[in-house]
């Protein structure tokens, strides 16, 4: 949203597992935080142990214990608060990615697209029509990578972002 107002700001984008199409599915933990009472009352029990449990479902790789605790640390009751802020202000993907699609769109900058291959959250069914979003993109799928491809394999890509970014500060873009 901030480069859509920001065009002028804007060289590039780098994104990781960020689906900004019309057509995207709510993956079904936030499905429930978009829900009114049911995701209040699915927050107020989340403890640790739970935000740890959910955060690892489906991750085709072990997440680093140090990983986990970072994200649980942060699990006060305002950051629950914020999250079901957060997945309702965008419950509908029509209307909140929709015209964000296109203005991204307009921009016409390069974006770097990276996404793991088994992401349970945002499938990779939507890597590509993500990419294709930019008239210059590229996209790395990361093999056996889930919705954290930067912790799953944080050289691979980190070489691979290092590397757009070089390419755009040496052709003068940034």
């Amino acid at each position: 949203a901030w480069a859509a107002q920001h065009p002028h700001a804007v060289a590039s984008m780098t994104l990781v597992a960020t689906p900004l199409l019309p057509s995207f599915r709510w993956h079904m933990w936030a499905r429930i935080w978009q829900t009114p009472v049911v995701g209040e009352l699915f927050q107020l029990c989340a403890t640790p142990a739970t935000i740890a449990a959910v955060m690892r479902r489906g991750n085709p790789r072990p997440l680093p214990e140090a990983f986990v605790d970072r994200v649980t640390g942060y699990a006060d009751l305002a950051q629950k608060l914020r999250i079901l802020a957060l997945y309702r202000s965008a419950r509908d993907p029509r209307a909140s990615f929709g015209p964000l699609a296109e203005a991204l769109r307009s921009l016409d900058v390069p974006a770097c697209v990276v996404w793991g291959s088994d992401d349970p959250y945002a499938g990779v069914e939507y890597a590509a029509p993500t990419a294709a979003l930019f008239s210059a993109s590229e996209l790395h799928v990361i093999e056996r990578a889930g919705h954290w491809p930067f912790v799953d394999e944080p050289t691979h890509v980190a070489a691979i972002v290092s590397a757009f970014l070089a390419r755009r500060t040496a052709s003068g873009a940034a």
